[in-house]
């Protein structure tokens, strides 16, 4: 019975029926010159993966580093504010008290009155701080 299927064997076999003639060190030598490929695209793959682990990481350390100093400059100047925020506050209060012992003295108020008084101020006092 015919084979419709011939099996190769080396150094010459057939296909469907013609004869082909094929050395088996240049089998031996394309086989090898495909795996020395597959090896190298392997090792060019394995580098650029490395490459793109070290740029990651480069990437990662300097985006710390840019999140460190705007969270330094944030508290910075958040601190900046709050020092001109309570000066503004003292001035405000040194005024008051300031105001509230004049309009005392004018007025001749008696000793519990000057003392809600007080009660009063600080109350507002601590409101503002």
């Amino acid at each position: 019975m015919n084979d419709p299927f011939p099996r190769i064997s080396a150094p010459g076999f057939s296909i469907l029926g013609i004869k082909v003639a094929v050395q088996t060190d240049e089998i031996t030598r394309d086989v090898d010159e495909a795996i020395n490929r597959v090896l190298m695209a392997e090792r060019d793959a394995q580098t650029a993966v490395e490459d793109c682990r070290k740029q990651a990481k480069e990437i990662r350390e300097q985006a710390r580093l840019n999140a460190k100093r705007v969270t330094e400059r944030a508290g910075r100047r958040a601190s900046s504010i709050q020092t001109i925020a309570d000066r503004s506050v003292s001035r405000a209060i040194s005024k008051i008290r300031g105001e509230m012992s004049a309009w005392r003295t004018e007025n001749g108020l008696s000793a519990e009155q000057l003392r809600q008084l007080d009660h009063l101020i600080d109350t507002l006092i601590d409101e503002l701080v």
